[in-house]
């Protein structure tokens, strides 16, 4: 089936976290090599549920062995495995799951970290669940975020938010997001739809930042459409520190980042 087939790639890390989640059928014994299993195509459909809520984004779509294209099924009991509705909805596989994500309208939650002595400016999407949850930017404990500004500042890791907001101010890093409010299903970037943008004028106005930094191609298509004309200032787009962005060890996160970023303000501006 689909899933065995694409098995590889399916990390042993996100199958334990399935396991942990208490998905029917998943046990320990699943990990690392799912591929030695036979999986039932309800549980398929709950595997792939779990990672799209979990990690932002699912394995990569590809046709099941009956020829739908996972992605593009929509999650209704009333659907049958076959009927394709709305495209633009990238939902997983519906088996007649309850676990099947659904659509929310966010409104962003939490203010914007600068003051008069920022700059620079790193802009992300929107913040994900967990990050929603903690009312605070990045708070997804796989999200790379405060290890690579950790590593470029030469700064321990912070833990708290408020030594969070002590390691930006420190260095004059301002942070915000794109998005102020859309239609998103959990922290899925690639569901976003419905976008009202952010307001980035006061912060620029109220600062001295010069430079703006966009973490992930998500967020540097959305500040290029709503923001870059009205700002004036080209965005430089990073590699997203998001798990879902596996092809990015923490190394070679650290790397680009610092490259980049020397490239466009010089040496010894983070």
């Amino acid at each position: 089936m689909w899933l065995l087939r694409h098995s590889q790639s399916l990390t042993e890390g996100s199958c334990q976290r399935a396991v942990n989640s208490d998905i029917p059928g998943l046990d320990s014994d699943s990990c690392p090599s799912l591929k030695k299993h036979r999986f039932s195509d309800k549980i398929a459909s709950e595997y792939l549920c779990f990672l799209y809520n979990s990690l932002g984004s699912p394995p990569q779509a590809e046709n099941n062995r009956q020829g739908v294209n996972v992605m593009q099924t929509k999650c209704h009991k009333s659907n049958k495995l076959g009927q394709v509705s709305d495209p633009s909805v990238p939902v997983c596989w519906d088996m007649g799951s309850d676990t099947c994500p659904k659509y929310e309208h966010i409104v962003h939650p939490f203010p914007p970290l600068y003051d008069e002595s920022s700059k620079i400016l790193i802009l992300g999407s929107l913040p994900s669940v967990k990050s929603r949850e903690q009312l605070f930017f990045y708070g997804h404990p796989q999200n790379r975020f405060w290890k690579v500004i950790a590593a470029l500042t030469d700064e321990n890791v912070p833990m708290t938010i408020d030594e969070k907001k002590q390691l930006l101010h420190k260095h004059h890093i301002a942070l915000w997001d794109t998005i102020y409010s859309c239609d998103i299903v959990g922290s899925s970037d690639s569901s976003i739809k419905n976008v009202v943008p952010t307001d980035i004028e006061p912060i620029i106005n109220n600062s001295k930042i010069t430079k703006i930094f966009c973490n992930g191609n998500t967020s540097g298509k959305y500040y290029k459409k709503y923001q870059q004309n009205n700002i004036g200032i080209e965005a430089v787009v990073l590699p997203s520190t998001s798990p879902a962005n596996a092809a990015f060890s923490l190394e070679r996160l650290i790397d680009a980042w610092q490259k980049l970023i020397v490239e466009a303000c010089g040496r010894g501006q983070i």
